[in-house]
């Protein structure tokens, strides 16, 4: 829905434009003062295999499109294996002539960027949904051998 909409406001075709994420430093939904221009906000993610940094190991915060965002994947903690991620802001980007297509999205190749798997539970498979955009400051292939996923719901 939110590549749609953005493809009607900005008259881009949708085959052109992919999801792009990035976790802002709001910890709750109750500290969004205002909706992003572009895009939208998502509460009540999950994160397996790692967890977002978040207060002061966060790091500096940086802007995305008028939304502050902040910290990094990082390894979990003993005992956690599904940390709840800070609000998400998806927004929708254009493909870049440099991206890799594939037959899960586009692979960005970015040093920098871990192109996280998105499901709707642990089960993974056919519950995949999307690549999430997460800031990494370790190589990302320390997140793939981790299987470092992104889940819409903890199992009951």
């Amino acid at each position: 829905a939110i590549m749609q909409v953005t493809a009607r406001q900005t008259g881009e075709p949708l085959d052109k434009m992919v999801v792009a994420t990035d976790i802002s430093s709001m910890n709750s939904p109750d500290e969004v003062t205002e909706q992003p221009a572009t895009g939208a906000f998502v509460y009540g993610l999950y994160i397996e295999g790692a967890r977002w940094a978040t207060g002061d190991d966060a790091g500096d915060p940086y802007d995305v499109a008028g939304v502050k965002c902040s910290g990094f994947l990082t390894d979990s903690r003993l005992k956690e294996l599904l940390p709840p991620l800070p609000v998400m802001y998806v927004r929708t980007v254009v493909v870049e002539p440099t991206w890799e297509p594939t037959s899960v999205g586009y692979m960005r190749h970015n040093p920098q960027v871990y192109d996280c798997p998105v499901y709707f539970t642990t089960f993974r498979g056919p519950t995949y949904i999307f690549l999430a955009t997460m800031k990494t400051e370790d190589p990302v292939s320390k997140w793939i051998q981790a299987g470092v996923a992104v889940i819409f719901q903890e199992d009951t």
